[in-house]
C-alpha cells in the first residue's frame, strides 16, 4: 500500500491493483463543515430549551432539560447532558405513561420506584465547591424523599451532596445538613444549594461526608427506593464550584431559559 499527501491534501492509497483517491477537504471546507455541525446542535439543544449561545456567566458541568421531550421519544429513557460532556441522565422504571413520565414539558416522578442515574459524572467534593440549581415541584408530602444525590449504592457517608434530603429523624426533616421545614415549605419552581447555603437558609454545619462521587441521582438517595422523589422535574445545571452573587444570579436566570 503507498500512500501519498499533496499540498491539497489529496490522498490516493493503492492495494492490490485497486485504486482508491480519497479527497480531504481543506481546511475552509473542515470548517465550513464544523459550524454546520454546531448550527444543528445548538439548535437541537435550543429546541430543548437550552440557549448555547449564552456567552455569559458561569459554564455548568451538566445541564438538563426536559422540554420537548415525549413519551413516545425513541430516546425518552435518557436525559441528554446538554454541556456536551457525555454526562447523560439515564431513567429507571418509568413507565412512560401519565403519571410516570412526560407530560406537559416536565418529567414526573410516580414516588415510587421512578429515579435516574449517571455514572460517570465529575467527582464533586464540598472542599472545592459546586453548585446545583433545579426547576422541581412537589406533588406530596412524603417522610422520606430525595431530590438529588451523589452517593455511590446505599454507603451512607461516601457522598459529597444531598439536595432537599428528607427523612424520618428524630432532628425533623433536613436538606444537606440543614435542619428545615419539610421541602414542601419550598413551593417555588426555583431552587439552588451551594456548599455555602440552601436557597436562602445558611449551611453552618458539616454532618455530611466531603468524599465525592462519580454517581449522582435523580429523585433517590443511593439506590434506595424509599426516598422517591414525587413531583415534576424541568431543569438542572450543576456547577463545579460555590457560586456567589451575581454568578448566582445569572446561574438563577440561565435555568429559566
Amino acid at each position: 500500500m503507498q500512500v501519498n499527501t499533496k499540498t491539497h491534501t489529496d490522498i490516493s492509497v493503492t492495494d492490490n491493483s485497486t485504486d482508491v483517491t480519497v479527497y480531504a477537504p481543506d481546511p475552509q471546507i473542515r470548517q465550513n463543515y464544523d459550524a454546520f455541525v454546531k448550527y444543528i446542535r445548538d439548535l437541537e439543544l435550543k429546541m430543548r430549551g437550552y440557549d448555547t449561545n449564552e456567552d455569559t456567566g458561569p459554564k455548568p458541568i451538566a445541564s438538563y432539560r426536559t422540554a420537548g421531550k415525549t413519551n413516545e421519544d425513541t430516546d425518552r429513557d435518557v436525559l441528554k447532558d446538554l454541556t456536551g460532556n457525555g454526562h447523560n441522565i439515564v431513567l429507571k422504571n418509568f413507565g412512560f405513561t401519565p403519571g410516570s413520565g412526560y407530560e406537559d414539558g416536565a418529567l414526573v416522578f410516580d414516588g415510587v420506584d421512578d429515579y435516574g442515574i449517571c455514572e460517570n459524572f465529575p467527582i464533586l467534593t464540598r472542599e472545592q465547591g459546586y453548585t446545583l440549581v433545579a426547576k422541581r415541584i412537589y406533588f406530596e408530602k412524603k417522610e422520606s424523599s430525595c431530590f438529588l444525590s451523589n452517593r455511590t449504592g446505599d454507603i451512607p457517608n461516601n457522598n459529597a451532596f444531598n439536595m432537599e434530603l428528607t427523612i424520618r429523624s428524630s432532628y425533623g426533616t433536613r436538606s444537606f445538613s440543614v435542619i428545615t421545614q419539610n421541602v414542601l415549605s419550598y413551593p417555588d419552581l426555583l431552587t439552588y444549594q451551594t456548599t455555602k447555603q440552601f436557597n436562602d437558609t445558611m449551611i453552618t454545619t458539616k454532618e455530611q461526608n466531603e468524599i465525592g462521587t462519580n454517581t449522582v441521582y435523580l429523585g433517590t438517595l443511593g439506590k434506595s427506593l424509599e426516598y422517591i422523589f414525587n413531583g415534576a422535574f424541568y431543569a438542572l445545571d450543576i456547577y463545579d464550584r460555590t457560586l456567589e452573587g451575581e454568578e448566582l444570579q445569572t446561574a438563577l436566570n440561565n435555568i429559566e431559559k
